[in-house]
């Protein structure tokens, strides 16, 4: 019996590669990126439903075969079944039965997670990467700058290149966006 009180079962399951090409490659302290990609997960159920689930890569046919006919509203025990995988697929798996058991029970997913604690939240703008372009700080005090144009309260810099490269920027950023905006690196 699933949450909605009637049986559902996975009757599909299709990953999606996705796969662009940046125009400016940049960089986190990790490597440098040149495409932007992620791994869509649809889940199909029998009764209609579909969940949707983004992971930062797509789950693979031995992950599918482990879930057709499976209750998808059972996603503790699915996980705990599946997490021996690819953790990085299986977070796209678990927001897709997410989705399921939401849209079954006409519920946002706060609301079977335990509630919210709050109305809303503060949000940030997570950006600012490393770039091979002439003016590399230049570049950072302009994108910093069009967040706090566009009423970010704060923004986010990716450091870890290093001290040189970081103190000058941090510095150059600080001062571009001023005293009042949160900054986290």
């Amino acid at each position: 019996q699933t949450v909605a009180g009637t049986s559902m079962k996975i009757t599909d399951v299709k990953a999606y590669d996705l796969r662009y090409p940046l125009e400016v490659p940049f960089a986190n302290s990790q490597g440098w990126s040149r495409a932007r990609t992620a791994g869509v997960v649809e889940i199909t159920t029998d009764a209609g439903i579909t969940g949707w689930g983004e992971g930062l890569r797509a789950a693979d046919r031995s992950v599918r075969d482990r879930l057709i006919g499976r209750d998808p509203t059972t996603t503790d025990v699915i996980w705990q079944g599946l997490s021996r995988g690819d953790i990085g697929a299986m977070s796209g798996v678990d927001i897709a039965l997410w989705d399921i058991a939401g849209k079954a029970l006409d519920l946002p997913i706060h609301r079977l997670l335990g509630g919210a604690f709050r109305e809303r939240i503060p949000a940030y703008a997570s950006g600012l990467f490393m770039k091979d372009v002439p003016d590399a700080t230049r570049a950072l005090e302009d994108e910093a700058k069009g967040y706090v144009d566009q009423g970010f309260p704060a923004v986010k810099m990716k450091i870890g290149f290093g001290r040189d490269y970081d103190t000058t920027n941090v510095s150059a950023i600080r001062r571009a966006i001023g005293p009042s905006i949160g900054f986290a690196v």
